[in-house]
């Protein structure tokens, strides 16, 4: 008999995923610091910052580093996540092989949910909006993506055409490429669920050394590709590949697409309309150059 599974409270339990996200990037003081949490998360809220760090014997700016690194401004702001997301024990189940389809499609559901929660939180606004200024100002725009992550490129790439806008999605090879005749003005919009993939990374160093800008969407963990990226948008990765749910983790990657596009969209609504009616018509095959949008005339009335 399978047991039923119980759909996400709306108070997501968004520190156990930060956990989750970033642990394998701890330090050994700060896996110390977060193993203290997990085992005595009923009584932290009552311990300042020092007192953590007396206890623990580190330095209370360890304890500082620790709570930005999950992506809080302060451990008063991890406290409150933390209070706000229950017991450990409320994690998402992971899919079994014996669940039903429809418990599988509920745990799925669950998991997109906290995905996107904790992606809309680890994404200030102002790194979006940040985001679309260095598209707005772009000659060129290369979208790269390296195997499972190609998808992402080349949708971001397609909406990019779509709006009328200089872009392109190659392989490694032809971003290589392309790039060197591209430098001035370019800007590479790169898309990793780790960070550490050694073809992407070759990719966004290429880019940098060019003066190409870089928009990257990876890891919100520490990872090689960080350092280069002049605006960094996070997902959450999760390297047990054996999981069911990584398979998911795909997903916030899109949505952080849709943030980018539809904000893009807000700045220039006319042209960017224009440019849409424009591809529709092409696609169509009702083109005109009198008549870009391939709209009907307007019926006239007759002369009186």
């Amino acid at each position: 008999m399978t047991r039923a599974v119980t759909p996400v409270k709306e108070a997501t339990v968004l520190f156990y995923e930060k956990l989750e996200a970033v642990y394998p990037s701890f330090t050994g003081k700060e896996a110390r610091i977060a193993e203290y949490i997990l085992a005595n998360h009923e009584r932290i809220s009552g311990l300042t910052s020092q007192k953590l760090a007396d206890s623990l014997g580190v330095s209370q700016s360890t304890v500082i580093r620790f709570s930005q690194k999950l992506g809080y401004r302060s451990y008063q702001n991890l406290l409150l996540d933390l209070e706000r997301s229950g017991e450990p024990g409320e994690r998402l189940e992971e899919i079994q092989l014996t669940d039903s389809t429809q418990a599988t499609n509920t745990k799925i559901l669950n998991h997109v949910k906290l995905l996107l929660d904790l992606t809309a939180e680890v994404n200030a606004p102002g790194q979006l909006a940040r985001a679309v200024e260095l598209i707005q100002g772009a000659d060129t725009i290369f979208c790269f993506g390296f195997l499972s992550t190609h998808s992402a490129a080349h949708h971001m790439n397609e909406l990019l055409q779509l709006f009328g806008i200089n872009s392109f999605c190659l392989d490694a090879f032809g971003t290589l490429s392309a790039m060197r005749s591209h430098s001035g003005g370019g800007l590479l919009i790169v898309f990793s669920k780790s960070g550490a993939t050694d073809m992407t990374n070759r990719v966004v160093r290429h880019a940098k050394e060019l003066g190409l800008k870089i928009i990257g969407v990876t890891s919100m963990a520490p990872n090689p590709m960080a350092p280069d990226l002049d605006v960094w948008l996070k997902t959450k990765h999760s390297p047990v590949r054996t999981r069911f749910l990584h398979y998911t983790e795909t997903l916030p990657m899109f949505f952080l697409i849709d943030c980018i596009i539809l904000n893009l969209y807000k700045q220039n609504f006319s042209s960017y309309s224009n440019s849409v009616k424009q591809h529709i018509a092409i696609t169509k095959g009702t083109y005109e150059p009198g008549n870009p949008s391939g709209e009907e005339p307007e019926a006239q009335g007759p002369d009186l």
